[in-house]
């Protein structure tokens, strides 16, 4: 009997522990499939953030490809409308006309040093004689020399022997102009004399540009321009700038008296800017003095008014 109950212990022991070792089992397998589901569920977590990771990595190089494109087409559109801008310059530029282009000079006086230009007045009624500071008097020779040309090349001659002759085109008239003067003051004034030498005293151009918004003009380029008065339009100055023109003193004209072109002091050049879109350019020395104003003048300024 005894031994009896000491199996039925032996196997109830048996039974707890088989029990505790399943129950110990099931607790292990549970927890290693529950390590292995948060490993899993890392492992798609982190899948997820390098996806993530990955798409914003994407996301920026196509934003970047964006911004890129968007420079490259803002560029594009920068470099089309300077060339536009330049395209529309040059095309002015080649409309600019000289419309008087004025020499100065001094005439050599083969008696005395001074010229009684009231007495030429008094002699001659068709001469105009201009009282201002520089007292001189004004004759007219029509156009070149060419019956067919009806414009008219005034002389302004004062009584220290220089001149001053206006009205010409080009240089090559302008001084064609001046050796036809002296030989009109050498034979109807009764001068003795030649021509000492000549410089570019003023050329004076104009151009038609499409009409300007004056006001436009200056809100958006304060400072630059002086404020409107009465005048219909404004006016432009440019900063002193050295003009050199010819500097060989021994240049001589077909008609046989010396240019002596001068190199003057620095200049200011003056733009008047009409509302109607003309302009005229004075002061220059030349052709190219004009057409750098302008230049300036219309692509910096007058483009961005244009009505």
């Amino acid at each position: 009997m005894h031994s009896e109950n000491n199996k039925d212990d032996n196997d109830d022991q048996i039974k707890m522990l088989i029990s505790e070792y399943t129950v110990y089992n099931l607790i292990n397998e549970k927890n290693e499939t529950n390590q292995k589901r948060i490993k899993l569920d890392k492992e798609e977590d982190d899948d997820e953030i390098e996806d993530e990771i990955e798409d914003e990595i994407e996301e920026d190089e196509e934003d970047d490809e964006d911004d890129e494109e968007e420079k490259e087409d803002r560029e594009k559109e920068e470099e089309d409308e300077e060339t536009k801008i330049q395209k529309q310059t040059e095309y002015y530029v080649n409309k600019i006309k000289i419309t008087n282009f004025v020499l100065g000079g001094r005439l050599a006086l083969s008696n005395g040093k001074t010229i009684d230009i009231e007495k030429i007045a008094r002699d001659n009624p068709s001469i105009k004689l201009q009282r201002t500071v520089f007292s001189a008097i004004v004759f007219i020779l029509d156009g070149n020399g060419d019956a067919e040309d009806e414009r008219n090349i005034s002389c302004s001659l004062y009584s220290n022997a220089r001149f001053t002759s206006m009205g010409a085109r080009n240089e090559n008239e302008a001084v064609k102009s001046v050796h036809r003067q002296v030989l009109h003051i050498n034979k109807f004034f009764g001068i003795d004399c030649t021509c000492k030498g000549i410089y570019i005293a003023n050329v004076v151009a104009a151009v038609e540009v499409p009409p300007i918004d004056i006001d436009k003009l200056l809100k958006r380029f304060p400072g630059t321009f002086p404020p409107r008065t009465d005048f219909p339009g404004i006016y432009y100055k440019t900063n002193p700038t050295p003009f050199h023109h010819n500097n060989n003193n021994n240049t001589t004209s077909k008609n046989g008296f010396k240019k002596n072109y001068q190199t003057g002091p620095r200049e200011t050049m003056v733009v008047g800017i009409f509302e109607t879109g003309w302009l005229t350019l004075m002061g220059g020395k030349n052709e190219n003095n004009l057409k750098q104003t302008f230049r300036h003048l219309f692509s910096s300024y007058i483009v961005h008014a244009l009505k």
